[in-house]
């Protein structure tokens, strides 16, 4: 039995997957392999272990019973039950291929370093004489510092040991060792002081008088050097193959180089570039596209920002077939998009929001297409998706990731007949406009991509429309929209409809209609409404009348004497809440100010008190969100996010403090 694998992950011998899952997703959150790679490693070995002995033929995880909520298709109940619980191990699995994606991308770090340093190394030993001393001096000053990895020192040690070191260079060398040595072994880094040491007693061995028993001490540095190998568990052909990589590497760059000037010069016409207008550079993918594929940052020489103006992307043994996607089209594109929704709904005021990115680890990034853009948005997007279904990596989309050839576009418009929040909350059901789902279906269909209409109050949407724009900066479409991750970039609290038409191999992979998916805020308590931050297919408790008033933790320290007032909410003990909520208080209701007031979250989890400071700011932000913890004030109201709770859990608090 495994049992060593099921006390790691800190629970009991099971065969429930899902538990296995969720035991390893919340360890690996306070574990990330970037920051703690060993302890990662030992939960990913006990995660790996506990599944295999789940899968053993003998017993297995029982379904949940899940229910949907209203307002969605439902069918046969067992069917919808298994599918419900697919999807919940989906996200674990999701989760999950994020950390190992995280690993990866560790992992390609470290190596990307130490090809760096070995392209440096490999300059250095070939330097001219009257150039080396200097170039030496350099190097331990500003790049190879004190706090260099063991690995680091180990390559240093390679290159003295394979290359010849002018005179001046070696005496340098070894006089930096011999005080990185004494700080080495001061701070008990004994292996660094083994591998200093190593490095001295090399130079020694090949400037003759410098140690009066050279063969002994190169004798001494190869044992140390075997010894370290055999720890590290490094060979030393791998240092050979990085430093050999570098010499094919400009060759290899010249190749791409010449494809891009290519394909550019017969998209936009010939002398649009040549080869000395452009730079390339390899770029580093992670996760598994990380595994086949390749790309290259193409950018102008001579100007002010390095920005990328296209990109080669490839499989790496397919490196003949690059495929050039470029951005110098991008503004005049989206414009053309966000023009042609505007005239087939009807209203020219609608903003389109478009993330243009996908397939895996998106290496089809945002704003950069492959066909050109002449005349007509819908006729390009079909060349578009062409191109991109053909694209390395693209492949990816239709395995649960992405469903969108052409990626995301959120399309916000105003109500015509709400204005303010107010008129929002008193607003019981709204219902969906068919003609409005239809356009946005056929558009979904007809630019193969994803299409969410968001419909705002009037004030609201005029003061986010005042402050987006295309910029980064700006309010950006949600990528991932899928179930069950479909987030609206504002909670469902602040908008009176929320429409996600999908293409139709998307629906039919969803098993979803195109249509609204709003939900209705609910009366918590006086002057305090409420609606889920997230879509969500299970029968929710009903809250009406479950948020109270309560005492302010005596934690926070707030008291008369100190000139402050506070008031705290707080859901009745026993609420489950499977997801967060968005609370919107009536501030005049409470007495809270204008301006010059602090929100304050108290959680506890194991019996621990535990408080973070979520500062309002103005609910036009166009890049803040309350499902991302960010507290928001606009006509009077405070907006703030309500975070999901067990059953077994104590309850949060939410303390506004003037």
């Amino acid at each position: 039995m495994e049992r060593w694998a099921f006390d790691t992950l800190g629970i009991e011998v099971t065969k429930d997957k899902k538990l296995i899952k969720k035991a390893y997703s919340a360890l690996v959150k306070e574990n990330h392999p970037e920051e703690h790679p060993d302890e990662w490693s030992k939960i990913h070995e006990a995660y790996q272990a506990a599944l295999q002995y789940a899968s053993k033929p003998d017993g297995g995880a029982a379904d949940s019973d899940v229910f949907f909520e209203s307002g969605y298709e439902t069918g046969d109940s067992q069917e919808e039950s298994e599918w419900e619980y697919e999807e919940e191990i989906q996200q674990e699995d999701n989760y999950v291929r994020m950390f190992e994606a995280a690993q990866a991308k560790y992992t390609e770090e470290r190596y990307q370093k130490a090809h760096m340093l070995a392209r440096r190394l490999n300059e250095l030993v070939h330097m001219p004489r009257a150039r080396a001393e200097n170039e030496w001096k350099r190097f331990f000053a500003a790049e190879f510092l004190p706090g260099v990895q063991p690995e680091e020192l180990l390559m240093l040690l390679e290159a003295v040991r394979g290359n010849e070191i002018p005179v001046k260079a070696a005496k340098l060398i070894a006089a930096t060792m011999i005080e990185r040595k004494e700080l080495y072994k001061s701070s008990m880094e004994f292996n660094k002081a083994a591998l200093a040491d190593g490095i001295i007693n090399c130079i020694y061995g090949k400037v003759p008088g410098m140690e009066k028993t050279p063969e002994y001490r190169k004798k001494k540095a190869k044992r140390i050097v075997k010894e370290i190998f055999i720890g590290a568990g490094v060979g030393i052909f791998i240092i050979a193959v990085l430093i050999l990589a570098t010499a094919g590497e400009g060759i290899e760059q010249g190749k791409v180089i010449d494809m891009a000037v290519l394909q550019l010069n017969e998209k936009y016409g010939e002398g649009t570039y040549t080869e000395h207008d452009i730079d390339i550079e390899k770029e580093e993918l992670y996760g598994s596209a990380a595994e086949t594929l390749i790309s290259y940052r193409v950018t102008e020489k001579e100007k002010e920002s390095d920005d990328a103006v296209a990109y080669m992307l490839g499989e790496k043994a397919d490196m003949e077939n690059l495929l050039c996607f470029d951005r110098l089209q991008s503004a005049e594109i989206k414009q053309a998009l966000q023009a042609d929704i505007n005239e087939r709904t009807g209203r020219p005021e609608g903003r389109v929001f478009w993330d243009s990115a996908g397939g895996g680890a998106e290496c089809l990034r945002d704003g950069y297409f492959h066909e050109k853009y002449e005349s007509g948005i819908n006729e390009f997007l079909k060349l578009e998706a062409q191109a991109r279904e053909k694209a390395a990596g693209l492949e990816e989309i239709v395995d649960g990731s992405y469903f969108a050839k052409n990626g995301n576009a959120d399309y916000y418009i105003p109500d015509k007949d709400i204005q303010t929040v107010k008129q929002r909350l008193a607003l019981d059901e709204k219902e969906k406009d068919e003609t409005f789902t239809a356009i946005l279906g056929q558009c979904a269909a007809d630019y193969d991509m994803q299409v969410c209409g968001i419909v705002l109050p009037g004030m609201l949407f005029e003061e986010k429309m005042k402050q987006a724009d295309w910029n980064e900066g700006g309010i950006a479409a949600k990528s991932r929209n899928y179930y069950p991750e479909m987030h609206p970039p504002v909670s469902f609290a602040l908008m009176t409809g929320w429409y996600v038409c999908l293409p139709p191999y998307g629906q039919k992979y969803l098993r979803m209609k195109n249509g609204m998916y709003s939900a209705r805020p609910v009366h918590l308590a006086e002057g305090v409404w409420g609606a889920k931050n997230e879509v969500s297919r299970k029968i929710g408790t009903d809250l009406t009348g479950r948020l109270k008033t309560v005492k302010t933790p005596k934690s926070l320290g707030v008291s008369e004497a100190k000139g402050q007032k506070s008031v705290s909410f707080r859901l009745t003990e026993g609420v489950e809440l499977e997801e967060s909520y968005c609370l919107v208080i009536d501030k005049t209701a409470y007495n809270i100010p204008d301006s010059g007031y602090q929100v304050i979250l108290t959680t506890y989890w194991f019996g621990e008190e535990d408080t973070s400071e979520r500062p309002p700011m103005p609910y036009s932000e166009p890049d803040r969100d309350v499902r991302d913890g960010d507290s928001l004030d606009g006509e009077g109201y405070l907006f703030v996010k309500y975070p999901k709770v067990r059953e077994d859990e104590k309850t949060p608090v939410i303390t506004i403090i003037y």
